[in-house]
Parts: structure tokens; sequence; C-alpha cells
């Protein structure tokens, strides 16, 4: 079978803000402005400092010292979202997302040290440690947590709290899951650190449907967060420590592609750019599209579906991955849906990461805009293929008194599977 293959990103090159390469890398911003329009923030607040252009020239002002690290600065820098929408259109392909993690570094430039940092990083690398915390957490919720978060007056508890209700039941992975029928090649399935408790159903989805399509499905025990959190914050050596992880959990070359189910975790996964791991590295829904396109098994088939679908488009599925109507092209093999696009799609939802949990006024400001399209077209099913916006935008729903399931676009196709006629 000829080995399916991705053009690789190109390696997010961090270095620290004083870097030759990241200063020249400014430089190439001739202040245009074309990225105004595209980026959220600075519509949200009209304000230069929020916008990439306007980051920027922070930049340079703290690196001529013209400019001191103070908490406006930082205020201006922590805010944005990462989104890469105006590094996707800019003219002079300014490399801001390198740039802004960069900045981030030295505005962080503390060891991610203390016990509540070190417990975050160890529940990353481990899943049976995921595992019992979502269990706990889970039992919390049924006591109250919220209630008890809101009264205590912790503000990012509580958020969190009503962002992940209810949570999934953990799940352990085996280690192989056989194709089925004829066996026409070999996946890694990068389960990230949301599989246990957080996107349970999306990774036993996408098992049934690869292992469908004749794929056997590895998911290798020791693989850990993809770390991409971690780089947007300027933590770059527990990043390049996950990286480092996950590179050699995927080393079998008998992998024909490394599948990530969250764009966000595919668009990192690429991004490592380590010459075993990037070029297979691919989105789940980029490998459902190319193979249900090229070579449907005879006898698999999809039940139909009278229903209105909205689309939402993540972030890293249009800036990062270029998969933009991926997910449409997915959701037309099912018969008798009615497939509508989110009004808004080229704009970030907020959820960006954690700053769902951590800047909740601005996250809420830039989905409320998603909620009153949806309230308008009314679909009875809202799909999205990155978990952080499902939970983020399902959140803002069940807020509104709206009664849209959110589901990744493989629990559908999952669901209306049918094969020999069943």
């Amino acid at each position: 079978m000829a080995r399916l293959c991705y053009e690789p990103a190109l390696p997010e090159h961090t270095p620290a803000l004083n870097d030759p390469l990241s200063l020249k890398d400014a430089d190439r911003c001739v202040m245009c402005g074309m990225c105004l329009p595209h980026c959220p923030t600075f519509l949200l607040t009209q304000d230069e400092g929020d916008s990439p252009r306007g980051r920027i020239m922070l930049m340079l002002g703290l690196d001529s010292g013209r400019l001191e690290i103070d908490e406006r600065l930082r205020a201006h820098i922590d805010g944005c979202l990462g989104c890469r929408a105006c590094e996707a259109m800019c003219p002079s392909r300014v490399p801001y997302g390198q740039l802004l993690y960069a900045m981030r570094a030295r505005l962080h430039a503390e060891p991610e040290e203390g016990l509540v940092a070190q417990a975050q990083i160890r529940l990353l690398e481990s899943a049976a440690l995921r595992r019992n915390a979502a269990r706990l957490f889970g039992l919390a919720q049924g006591m109250g947590l919220a209630a008890l978060a809101s009264l205590a007056d912790r503000a990012t508890l509580a958020r969190a709290a009503d962002l992940l209700t209810p949570l999934e039941t953990p799940e352990r992975w085996d280690a192989v899951y056989p194709a089925t029928g004829a066996q026409r090649g070999v996946v890694g399935l990068f389960t990230g650190c949301t599989a246990e408790g957080l996107d349970t159903t999306t990774v036993r989805s996408a098992i049934a449907l690869l292992t469908a399509l004749g794929r056997e499905v590895r998911v290798p025990p020791s693989q850990v967060c993809c770390g991409t959190m971690h780089r947007h914050d300027g933590h770059h050596e527990t990043a390049d420590r996950f990286m480092k992880k996950n590179i050699e959990a995927f080393a079998d070359p008998e992998l024909d592609a490394v599948v990530g189910c969250a764009t966000g975790c595919s668009a990192q996964l690429r991004a490592y750019g380590d010459d075993r791991l990037a070029p297979k590295a691919a989105d789940l829904c980029g490998l459902l599209d190319r193979l249900l396109t090229e070579e449907l098994p005879k006898g698999l088939s999809f039940a139909p579906l009278p229903a209105r679908i909205a689309v939402h488009v993540p972030c890293t599925q249009r800036n990062r991955l270029r998969e933009d109507g991926t997910t449409q092209r997915l959701l037309a093999h099912i018969p008798q849906t009615e497939i509508v696009e989110l009004p808004g799609n080229e704009l970030c939802c907020g959820a960006a990461g954690v700053q769902m949990l951590t800047r909740p006024e601005q996250a809420d400001a830039l989905v409320a805009p998603k909620v009153g399209a949806l309230a308008e077209i009314r679909p009875d099913i809202l799909v999205t293929p990155n978990v952080g916006c499902a939970l983020h935008i399902r959140g803002a729903l069940r807020r509104a008194g709206l009664d849209i399931e959110v589901v990744h676009p493989a629990t559908l196709l999952a669901r209306q599977m049918r094969s020999n006629g069943t």
C-alpha cells in the first residue's frame, strides 16, 4: 500500500526575543493594517495594542529598551488568542505565532515550578492519572462542585465545573485495534490529554471508522499531551519534553499516518518538524476525507440523517492545517443532511486553549455572536473537530438555554455508519 504522506508544516522555531532571526522576522511586518479586520481581539476592543501589528510594535519596543514589562504590556500580549488568522492572510508572511510564543517566553520566564504546575504536568503525562482525575471530578460534580466553587469564590474552578459538565466516562484504550476485513494500512492514533473524560466518544468513533476503513489502529500508551498549551504560553522546555516523548512513542516505522482527533493537536504534531513524525501527521477529518473519497470499502455506507447540521471551523483547522471545507465534505457522505456553515467561522470562538477559563469575559464576548447565529439558524446538531471549541460553545449554548447537540464530525459519521446493509 502506498504510504499516506502529508505536507509538513514548518517547525515552530521559538527563539528568545533577542535572537537575530526573531527580530528579523518582526521587521517583516510593514504595519499595513491588513490584519486588523481578521483579528478577533482588535475587533472586540478597537485597541491597537490588541492587534497583531500593535503587539509586534510592543515586542520591538521591549527589545529596544523603549518599553518595560508591566501589567499593561502583559495584558495586551496575553490577551492574544493565538488563532493566527493574521498569519494566514499576511502579505509579508510574518510568522506571527512564533513571535508571540517567543514574547510570552520572555514575559513568563519563570520555570513551571510549584506543586500546582508540577501536578498539571504529571496529569498531562499520565493517562492513568487523567482517568482517576476524571472519576474524582465527576464525583465532585455530583456533589455540587460548581455551587461549592462559587461559594468559595474560586472563579476558575466554578468556570471549569460549568464547561466540563458532564464529563464522559473514562476509558482505558487498547494498544492495538485490528482492521475490519482486509487490512489496508496501519495508523497511530494520537489521543492527546482529553481522551479520558473530555473526548472519549470522539476517540471511540475514530477507532470505529478507521478500523472499518481497513486500518489497524495502534494507540501507544507512552504518548503524552502534544504540548500546544505550554508552547503557546511560552513554556518551551515543557513543550519540548512532551514533543520528544511523542516522537519516540510514534517512532514505529510501520505507521502510515499519525492521526490526531483534535485539530489543535494535529497542527502541533505537524509543527514538531521531526522527519519521522511530521510527514505522517494528519488530522482525523483530513484523513477520513481522503479515505472515504478514494477507497470506500464495499458494503460500507452511511444511514440517512434528515437533520440540519451546522459546521464550526476551528482556527487550527482553517489557519494552521489549511483544511477548511474538510468537515463539509465528510458530512456530505451522510444522505439527507442539510449542511450549513456557522456564520462568522473566520473569527475565533474565544476558547483559545485555556483562555476560556483564564479570560472568561473575553471568551464569552467572542462566543456570543456564534450563539446568536445558532439561535437564528436553529440546527439540530453543531459539529466541530476541536475539543476545546466544543466545550466552550457547548457551555455557552447551555447557558443560553439552547438545546443543540455539539459533537465531533467523526462521531456523527460513526453513528450513521453501517456495513453490509446493517
